[in-house]
């Protein structure tokens, strides 16, 4: 799902994020949590995207974060949300990232509560607690 407005290069692909914006973001939001929950130590489940696995993620010392196994998508409910959403919104093209927005929100809105909780239901989670 790509907003109509977004540039092609030269060879039509388009272009990719600038090196190590997504691990800045990574940062930031890990250092976001981190100050929000100071005196707690936070574990944080990942997988095992690009940016999550960076040299450059600094992880905060009262965290600890854990990579579930590559090719394990049943393992991280998100998959399954995104699979949903993909299945409303594919292949449609949107004229700017506003109206993009606002459909995703549309589509998440509509998700049944009892489809959300089946989908990110996962035995491997409520044994964490």
């Amino acid at each position: 799902i790509i907003p109509k407005s977004q540039k092609k290069t030269k060879n039509g692909k388009f272009r990719k994020a600038p090196k190590g914006s997504k691990s800045r973001q990574m940062n930031a939001f890990l250092s976001e949590i981190s100050k929000n929950y100071r005196k707690n130590h936070i574990v944080l489940i990942c997988d095992n995207a690009s940016w999550h696995k960076s040299k450059y993620k600094k992880t905060p010392k009262n965290m600890t974060i854990i990579f579930i196994p590559h090719c394990t998508h049943e393992m991280n409910p998100i998959e399954q949300i995104w699979r949903e959403i993909r299945t409303r919104l594919g292949n449609q093209l949107f004229a700017n990232i506003e109206d993009l927005t606002m459909e995703l929100r549309k589509v998440i809105s509509e998700i049944p509560t009892s489809a959300m909780c089946s989908i990110t239901q996962r035995d491997w989670i409520n044994g964490m607690s």
